[in-house]
C-alpha cells in the first residue's frame, strides 16, 4: 500500500485529498449518533494491505505478528497473534481543542463552541491524531474497485467533553484542469456528538473517465461490520503524506476561491 495516500491515480490527486472527509455527520441530512460510551475500546482482526489509494485494488493479507499500540492522548494496547486490543478514557487534557476548527467542520453551526474534543483518523493535523505502533499507523478501512469507480471507506473516533449538535448545508463545487472536469459534493448534515466517545463513518466514491472526474462523499453515524484494520507501515506512511502536501494545499486553495457552497 506505498500509494495508498498519494494518488487516486493522476486525475484524483487533487481531488480526493483536498476534500476527502471534510464533512462528518449523518449521511443524507437525518440526525444521527454513533455515540460509544466514555471508554473507547477497539478490537479484531489486523491486516496488512498491499495497493494503491484509489484504483490500484488492496490485497489484504491477515496478520500474524504482535505489536505495542498506543494513542499519544494515553491509552495502550496490543497486537497479538494479529488481533488488536486497545482501550481509551478520556484523551490527555493537552490533547483537547477546538475540533470545530478543523477544516472537517468547515462553514458549519454549532450548538456549543466551547466543546473541545479530539479526533483519532489516519492524519496527524488539527485535533488529529491516528492510533499506532512503535513502527505502523492503524487504519479502519476497507476499498473496492470495479471499472472505472473505486469507493473509500474509514471509521474516525470523535470525542468531545458535553453533548453537541452540528449543522452544515450541503457543499459542492466544479473546476477544469488539464483537460479534465473535477467535481465534488458533500451532503447536508445534522450530527449529534454525545459525551465521550463517537464513531462516524466517511465513505467516498470516486467515478473517473478520461475527461471527468467526480467525488462524493457521503458521511453516517456509526461503523459498518466491513471495515477492517489495516496496519501500514510508519516510514511509508510518513513519504506518502509528505507527497500530497502539494495537492492538498493547491487544493484548498482551489475549494477556498472557487467553489460554490
Amino acid at each position: 500500500m506505498k500509494s495508498a495516500i498519494r494518488s487516486f491515480g493522476i486525475i484524483a490527486a487533487v481531488a480526493v485529498i483536498g476534500f476527502s472527509m471534510a464533512g462528518c455527520g449523518s449521511g443524507g441530512g437525518g440526525a444521527g449518533s454513533g455515540h460509544v460510551g466514555p471508554i473507547l475500546s477497539l478490537g479484531g482482526q489486523v491486516w496488512e494491505v498491499d495497493g494503491g489509494y484509489g484504483f490500484d485494488a488492496w490485497n489484504w493479507t491477515q496478520f500474524a505478528g504482535n505489536r505495542t499500540v498506543f494513542s499519544e492522548a494515553g491509552g495502550l494496547g496490543s497486537i497479538a497473534a494479529g488481533q488488536l486490543d486497545f482501550s481509551l478514557a478520556s484523551p490527555a487534557a493537552s490533547f483537547l481543542e477546538d475540533i470545530f476548527d478543523h477544516w472537517l467542520f468547515e462553514n458549519a453551526a454549532v450548538s456549543n463552541p466551547d466543546v473541545r474534543g479530539f479526533i483519532m483518523n489516519w492524519s496527524w493535523s488539527l485535533c488529529c491524531y491516528p492510533l499506532r505502533t512503535d513502527t505502523d499507523v492503524l487504519v479502519r478501512a476497507s476499498q473496492t474497485v470495479s471499472g472505472n469507480r473505486a469507493v473509500l471507506e474509514f471509521a474516525w473516533y470523535i470525542f468531545v467533553d458535553r453533548d453537541v449538535t452540528v449543522r452544515r448545508a450541503r457543499m459542492s463545487g466544479t473546476w477544469d484542469e488539464d483537460g479534465v472536469t473535477y467535481s465534488w459534493v458533500e451532503p447536508a448534515f445534522t450530527v449529534n456528538l454525545r459525551e465521550g466517545w463517537n464513531v462516524m463513518h466517511f465513505r467516498e466514491e470516486y467515478v473517473r473517465t478520461a475527461t471527468r472526474a467526480t467525488l462524493t462523499v457521503t458521511i453516517s453515524a456509526g461503523e459498518p461490520a466491513h471495515l477492517r484494520w489495516a496496519l501500514y507501515p510508519l516510514e511509508e506512511w510518513e513519504l506518502d503524506y509528505s507527497g500530497i502536501v502539494e495537492f492538498s494545499s493547491r487544493a484548498q486553495r482551489v475549494r477556498g476561491s472557487r467553489f460554490s457552497r
